[in-house]
């Protein structure tokens, strides 16, 4: 059986005697060139293929265990994959630590010391530090990053704007802070903003790390006030993971507050949730547990007053779930929609806050909560907006609930349509080709060419047709004879809705008349007589089945037309007259017909 070879270690050399090689390989003559391998497997194929060293690979680790890059991925997880490599190769091995699953210099020893127990014999750091203090100063509407030379010098500096393309610049940026806010070991930027949202608000603006002193473009988050002032970072509901802090100045909206904005682990953050700090501006705010009970409280110093106000960490917060729907989906253009919003909590208890309605990027309104839910009224979108958007309710929280964001809805806006069906004949008659025409419409005009429509026999599907000069046609000669439900269903696109439409379709059989002969008449009793029928055809298909002859309104047998032909023999007749008729049943194409009265005179 195929697959890797795994062979008896007997000559193993020892961790000192690999490490002595590896050093030798950094020394040259050549550039050495080092595989990364992320399994056994791999690491095996790399060492038969002759490579003289193998290193891992933090995202082939990381990505086969299901995580993503950016020491994301357990440091244990990741020792057990390098101890697996080194033990499986004769060659020395090196691994890719990322930043030294640490935010410490000890932290960091302690993964190289257990990097080292694994069988490794070198490691990479992406550290991104190289023990120098940088500079970081709120430059006007960006922030100003001068990498620091160790001597007390900076080199030149590089601008990171505190607002993303297309968005209103903040005024200015008035604060500053620093902490790995993803996890990944990397120091990422936190600016407070005055003004920077769409809103006219302040904001929050996070640029993530890339290693290495440079950062990510900005992500901008509505501060939950006029102006933010100042920033902090602390874990303040304990999840463990770093939340966002700020202090606000509102020149209209009454006293200053403070926002918090929780953080999801990974960089990104809840919307806003605002405390009022009882003085007009919020200048500064900092964090600590000034009550001795663990938790991080949450001091702002309020300049108007010269007041201080201390917010004392209230109990852990329950979760929420939010689910938004609407009045009407796809809903046209001028045509009213509502939005409601639905907050359920893990108590059943009833939140208190609002819902801000978001369509994409796009904030449509903010609504306040009322029995666990908030509606938006009278949306309407125009033609400009046909299309698929994608509606969000995100639920604030209050002091007793964790915000929530909903999953996205999709809203369609798209205008009615109709369909004009007509056939090109009814009745028609069996075999005969009918074709079907059927025009959609929508908004006073022909959809485009390429458009699909079904037409349906009642719920058999009979064909597909693109429309060309806005209609879509179809034929077929092959309905039965009798009444069709014929439908035809118009599926919409991106900008227009389904429709459908039907018509009744006749198809009648071919007509036919029939002819009785018989032989002898008069005939005596006893004697045989033969009756002959002809049903004589009016379409292209000969008559078949079979012939009923009655004697008045008895039946007397029955034959099967051969060739438009049908004879039957009786000498059973009684004496007397016979009115005989001659009654044919017609078939798939032919209709029914009865002959005239034949009176077979049968003597004694």
């Amino acid at each position: 059986m195929a697959g890797v070879q795994y062979r008896a270690d007997m000559t193993k050399r020892t961790q000192a005697e690999l490490a002595r090689q590896f050093l030798e390989l950094h020394r040259g003559p050549g550039i050495l060139v080092l595989p990364n391998a992320w399994d056994v497997a791999s690491a095996r194929i790399f060492e038969d293929a002759g490579f003289p060293a193998i290193g891992t690979t933090s995202a082939g680790v990381a990505n086969s265990f299901g995580y993503p890059d950016g020491q994301k991925i357990p440091r244990q997880e990741m020792l057990g994959v390098v101890r697996r490599i080194a033990g499986a190769v004769e060659v020395p091995v090196t691994a890719d630590v990322e930043a030294g699953f640490g935010s410490t210099p000890e932290e960091v020893a302690d993964t190289a010391r257990e990097v080292i127990a694994a069988g490794a014999v070198g490691m990479n750091l992406e550290d991104g530090v190289d023990g120098k203090p940088d500079l970081l100063v709120g430059s006007g509407t960006a922030v100003a990053a001068l990498m620091g030379n160790g001597d007390g010098t900076f080199q030149p500096l590089v601008n990171y704007f505190a607002y993303p393309p297309g968005a209103p610049p903040p005024y200015g940026v008035d604060a500053v802070t620093v902490a790995d806010l993803d996890g990944d070991g990397k120091p990422d930027l936190l600016t407070a903003n005055q003004g920077g949202t769409n809103s006219g608000d302040g904001s929050l603006g996070v640029l993530l790390s890339n290693g290495g002193g440079s950062f990510q473009p900005v992500v901008i988050y509505d501060s939950g006030g006029e102006l933010a002032f100042s920033a902090a970072i602390a874990d303040v509901n304990g999840d463990g993971k770093l939340d966002l802090v700020t202090g606000n100045q509102n020149f209209q909206r009454g006293n200053g507050s403070a926002g918090v904005l929780l953080g999801n682990g990974d960089g990104t953050f809840r919307p806003v949730l605002t405390f009022d700090t009882g003085g007009r501006f919020a200048l500064s705010v900092a964090v600590a547990d000034v009550n001795g009970d663990g938790k991080p409280d949450l001091l702002a110093a309020n300049e108007a007053d010269n007041s201080v106000a201390v917010l004392i960490n209230g109990p852990t917060l329950l979760s929420t779930s939010t689910a938004v729907t609407s009045s009407i989906n796809p809903v046209q253009p001028r045509q009213r929609v509502d939005y409601t919003a639905t907050v359920t909590t893990e108590n059943g208890g009833t939140p208190t806050g609002t819902v801000t309605f978001r369509d994409g990027n796009q904030t449509l309104a903010t609504a306040p909560i009322f029995g666990n839910q908030a509606v938006l009224r009278y949306v309407h979108y125009t033609q400009n907006d046909l299309g698929g958007h994608g509606i969000t309710a995100i639920y604030s929280g209050d002091a007793n609930y964790d915000p929530s964001t909903s999953p996205v809805f999709a809203e369609y806006v798209k205008w009615t349509s109709r369909i004009d069906l007509k056939t090109s004949g009814s009745p028609s008659l069996i075999g005969q080709p009918v074709t079907f025409t059927a025009t959609p419409i929508s908004h006073g005009n022909f959809v485009p060419d390429g458009e699909i429509v079904t037409f349906f026999d009642f719920k058999t599907q009979l064909g597909i047709a693109s429309t060309a000069g806005g209609r879509a046609t179809f034929t077929t000669s092959s309905l039965s004879a009798k009444r069709h439900t014929i439908r035809a269903t118009y599926p919409g696109d991106g900008e227009r809705q389904q429709s459908a439409a039907s018509l009744t379709q006749v198809v009648n059989k071919y007509s036919t008349t029939s002819s009785l002969t018989s032989s002898p008449n008069p005939s005596a009793h006893g004697q045989t007589v033969t009756f002959t029928v002809t049903v004589t055809r009016t379409g292209p298909f000969t008559p078949t089945g079979r012939v009923k002859l009655l004697d008045g309104t008895t039946g007397i047998g029955f034959a099967t037309l051969s060739d438009g032909t049908a004879i039957l023999t009786k000498s059973t007749l009684a004496t007397g007259t016979h009115p005989i008729t001659a009654l044919y049943l017609g078939d798939d194409a032919s209709d029914k017909s009865t002959s005239s009265v034949v009176n077979q005179v049968v003597n004694p």
